[in-house]
This record gives C-alpha cells, structure tokens and sequence, in this order.
C-alpha cells in the first residue's frame, strides 16, 4: 500500500534517513481511508485509481458514522433497571418461600432436580448487545448490502451482426 501510495503522491518521510520506516502523517492516512472507503463501494476498481481520484480531487464516498441516539440508551438503561428491580422483588420473594416451606417436612424427590442456571448479569448481557448491533464493520457490511446494485452491461453485438446491421 505504502508502495502504491508513494507512486500517486510521492515518497512519505521516514524516520531514519532512506532506510528507516515510513511514517504516515495524518493527511496520508485519511486519503488511503477514503480510496480504500472508495474501493469497497467498487466506485474504482484499483487502490492506485482511487488514490489518483484523491490527488485530482474528485469526490469520493466517505466512511458513514451513525450517531447513536440518546432516547435509545436512556429507554435501555430504563428498561435494565426496571428488570432489576424485578430480579430483586422475586429474590425477596423466594427467601420468604424458602422460609415458609424450611419449617415443614418435604417427601424426598424421586428423581435428581436439574441444576439452576447460573445468574446472569443482565447489565454486560445487554451492554454487549449493544456493542455488537453498533459494531462499525457490521454496519459497514450492511449498509453496503442495502446499497443499489448497478444494472449490467448491454450485451454486446457479434462481428456478423454489426456487419449486417442487425
């Protein structure tokens, strides 16, 4: 990349004279951003293409970040208390049960009782829901997806045909 780069907008500085490694000033990394950005949506069909594209400045689809609404997260942080506060009342409630039925005498079950699931917290379950439905690369891939696909080439005509005129 750093190659092709160098072809379309000349050498990038290094850090130890000609031998050392490339260093990549902020400007550099964003034009690759978006001919690599360009290069996803087939827009251009070369890395080099789409860098020349960015050097003659032409413009060329950016990277899409969705904002994240604030009602969203303050109805989900609702909603995780109110299941909270739900878990912690059927606790109670079953301590209270447990008391009751400690005081009488129980006939012993007949076959093994399957073990209770181990808790959960419901604040990661959530959080990493979160994460991965606000994942940029799943966004990525699915307004991609949702982009219109172009229409296909006219069929092109044989020799015999454009010769005849048909």
């Amino acid at each position: 990349m750093a190659a092709v780069y160098e072809t379309v907008f000349g050498p990038l500085p290094r850090s130890r004279g000609l031998e050392g490694p490339r260093l990549w000033p902020p400007e550099a990394v964003r034009r690759v951003q978006v001919a690599h950005d360009a290069l996803n949506t087939g827009k251009v069909t070369s890395l080099e293409r789409a860098l020349e594209l960015v050097r003659d400045g032409v413009d060329l689809p950016q990277r899409v970040t969705l904002p994240v609404e604030g009602d969203v997260l303050a109805d989900l942080l609702a909603e995780v208390r109110a299941l909270r506060t739900l878990a912690e009342a059927q606790g109670r409630e079953l301590a209270e049960l447990r008391e009751i039925v400690a005081g009488r005498e129980l006939p012993a079950p007949t076959a093994q009782a399957p073990l209770a699931p181990e808790p959960v917290d419901v604040g990661n379950v959530v959080q990493d829901a979160v994460k991965v439905a606000l994942d940029p690369e799943r966004l990525r891939v699915a307004l991609h997806a949702a982009a219109p696909s172009t229409p296909p080439a006219p069929a092109r005509k044989g020799w015999l045909a454009r010769l005849l005129g048909r």
